[in-house]
């Protein structure tokens, strides 16, 4: 484990190889390039941060799990990637915090056999609003980009996601997947999902889908039956929305995870 503080204030790009986990830890504005150098196999935790650009070039056989964590504080995090032949870029995004943010992903998957994830928890509340613009160009030929995420948005708060998948003219065989879905657990609480595909070449696949709404019915009688108050029902719902995504994180921070989640339904 290298915890990355002084080589963010370089000039340099960032350099990272081998196998390694990386951690950035920054309460000030930073802007920075980031190379993955080839054939690498790189985790890189962002856990404490304000505001942050960040910029990723994933070189050949590369692969980087980047993994983000917001417990608290309003943030603004705007990212990139440019992506090399075969080349992996998967993002996690556990957002928890009571406070405000921004996210902007814009991964370019530009040469052949690329492929890009962005997976994101939320939960939204004390009349907040949070906004993730999720982007993907792909242009080498069978590239993949896949947008997964779960939110639920409590009190009067909001929680708005924006996707677009562009397959641009010439990436043949490509597949760009899109699914958000968001709990409304409270009656003024809020939620947009607006799942976007710009399609500029025939032989591909893609899907994009949304469900914002309340809570399923069905499965909320089925705890009620067994024996559950509404109220222990209602969260239990929400904790299995929002906690699988903790499987991809190390064991210390997944048990950071459950415990905020179940102190804050």
């Amino acid at each position: 484990m290298v915890v990355l503080n002084n080589e963010l204030y370089s000039l340099m790009p960032l350099e990272l190889s081998g196998e390694d986990t990386y951690f950035i830890n920054s309460e000030s504005y930073i802007s920075k390039d980031i190379i993955v150098k080839e054939n690498s196999n790189i985790e890189l935790y962002l856990t404490h941060f304000t505001n942050l650009d960040l910029n990723f070039f994933v070189q050949k056989g590369a692969t980087i799990n980047l993994k983000i964590l917001n417990l608290e504080g309003e943030k603004n995090l705007n990212l990139k990637g440019n992506l090399s032949k075969s080349a992996i870029f998967n993002i996690f995004l556990v957002d928890l915090s009571k406070e405000k943010i921004n996210i902007n992903s814009n991964i370019i998957l530009y040469d052949d056999d690329s492929e890009s994830s962005f997976n994101f928890s939320s939960l939204v509340n004390k009349n907040n609003l949070k906004k993730y613009n999720i982007s993907y160009s792909h242009i080498g030929e069978r590239t993949i980009s896949n947008l997964k995420g779960f939110g639920v948005s409590m009190d009067t708060s909001e929680l708005n996601v924006n996707g677009v998948s562009h397959i641009e003219k010439g990436a043949n065989k490509s597949n760009a997947n899109q699914s958000v879905k968001v709990i409304l657990f409270d009656k003024e609480s809020k939620a947009k999902a607006s799942p976007t595909l710009k399609i500029d070449c025939e032989d591909i696949k893609a899907s994009h889908g949304c469900a914002i709404g309340s809570l399923n019915e069905e499965h909320l009688y089925y705890l009620l039956s067994r024996g559950l108050s509404e109220i222990e029902a209602r969260k239990l719902i929400t904790y299995g929305y929002l906690l699988p995504i903790s499987l991809n994180y190390d064991e210390e921070i997944r048990k950071i995870i459950e415990e905020t989640i179940y102190r804050s339904l």
